[in-house]
């Protein structure tokens, strides 16, 4: 009986034996697979943080070209805006100007004073002795009044200033008429001389633009920046 037991002993024993090894084999195989599976891991896990670090810095500096170009669009937006607003203004200032003039011009009182300054002027400043006259718009003097019934003519009028100052005038060289056009404000004209100056609504803005606009512009200048 003895004998025949060995063999199945010695099966045995090289079963358990291969049983073993195949344990051990498959968890030195397994531990393997799995310290290759960690290092892969890794390896995606660095190549992912990697490009992940890449893809945060684009974006950082995507955000600030982004950044950057706000804030230089706000900067022209603002520009333009401060542009727009002067340009309102001035034109608001303009417009001021030229209603102002159109009823000064209106005005018998400022009109006298403009025939007496210009006059006075014309006299010392540019013309010496050579005659002119100053021609009034129809608009504002009766001419069939002023030549037919001198007497009816109401006092604080325009025609009964032209009729009242026109001796005075024609002693230093001035005289006095009434246009023959239907235009607006007065006409300088040198007797002799072909030279005719329009002292307009137009004209006067003009003049006051040129002299006032300047000063207004520097002005805006220093309060909106």
């Amino acid at each position: 009986m003895a004998t025949k037991a060995e063999p199945s002993i010695g099966v045995q024993a090289l079963i358990d034996r291969l049983r073993a090894e195949g344990i051990d084999d498959g968890r030195r195989e397994a531990s393997a697979l799995l310290e290759e599976a960690k290092r892969k891991a890794e390896e995606i896990l660095a190549k992912a943080r990697a490009e992940a670090d890449v893809i945060v810095e684009r974006g950082q500096s995507r955000a600030a070209e982004i950044e950057a170009a706000t804030r230089d669009g706000l900067r022209l937006a603002a520009r333009d805006a401060i542009l727009d607003l002067k340009a309102q203004i001035t034109e608001q200032f303009r417009l001021r100007l030229e209603r102002l003039v159109s009823l000064r011009m209106r005005e018998t009182e400022f009109t006298e004073r403009l025939i007496l300054e210009i006059a006075g002027r014309a006299r010392r400043e540019i013309l010496g002795d050579l005659p002119i006259e100053v021609l009034l718009p129809r608009a504002v003097v009766d001419l069939d009044d002023l030549h037919e019934h001198p007497e009816s003519i109401r006092e604080g009028t325009l025609t009964h200033f032209a009729l009242t100052l026109s001796t005075e005038m024609l002693r230093e060289g001035v005289t006095l008429k009434v246009r023959a056009d239907e235009g607006a404000g007065l006409r300088i004209r040198l007797m002799g001389e072909a030279i005719e100056v329009d002292l307009t609504e137009e004209t006067v803005e003009a003049i006051l633009l040129a002299h006032l606009l300047p000063r207004f512009r520097a002005l805006l200048e220093g309060i909106i920046h």
